[in-house]
């Protein structure tokens, strides 16, 4: 029994790699969140709302060597890299959007086309480490939202007026 021990505590640490090319526990944090609303303050994301802005028409685009790709990947469980969610603390519908953050770019850009008329621009700033890849700053049609530096929160709002 004790061999069997042994050959398989041997196994354990010669199966370990060096921590190089791992990712098993690498740190993503691309994320932001974003409340909709009309001019009037009505929440777009609310699927009650008359001019509601329905989830399956959004799409997300991603720029990576000045190449645009629509994302879509139907074996995710957010296959448009975005979750549409209802807050439970205020009753707003909210937006938590994944961000491209394409090591090969500088301030990775990620386009919203909430419909084939509205599109919204955003651009990212990342810190990246061997073992995370962390969001410090997000510009939302070329305007600062989050700052980590001085923002505890990546949620912001958004006011459409078209």
């Amino acid at each position: 029994m004790k061999k069997y021990l042994l050959l398989t505590g041997l196994l354990l640490l010669l199966s370990c790699s060096d921590g190089g090319d791992d990712i098993c526990c690498m740190t993503i944090t691309d994320t932001f969140t974003v409340i909709l609303k009309d001019k009037e303050g009505k929440d777009l994301l609310n699927p009650a709302s008359p001019h509601c802005i329905v989830p399956d028409s959004i799409k997300l685009f991603y720029v990576v060597n000045n190449t645009e790709y629509e994302i879509y990947n139907p074996k995710s469980d957010s296959p448009r890299n975005f979750i549409v969610y209802k807050n439970m603390s205020d009753d707003l519908f909210s937006i938590q959007i994944y961000a491209n953050h394409s090591p090969e770019e500088a301030f990775p850009i990620t386009y919203i086309q909430w419909n084939p008329h509205d599109r919204d621009t955003v651009k990212c700033e990342f810190e990246t480490k061997p073992i995370s890849i962390l969001l410090k700053k997000l510009w939302y049609n070329n305007v600062l939202r989050i700052d980590m530096e001085h923002d505890s929160t990546t949620e912001f709002e958004v006011i459409k007026t078209q």
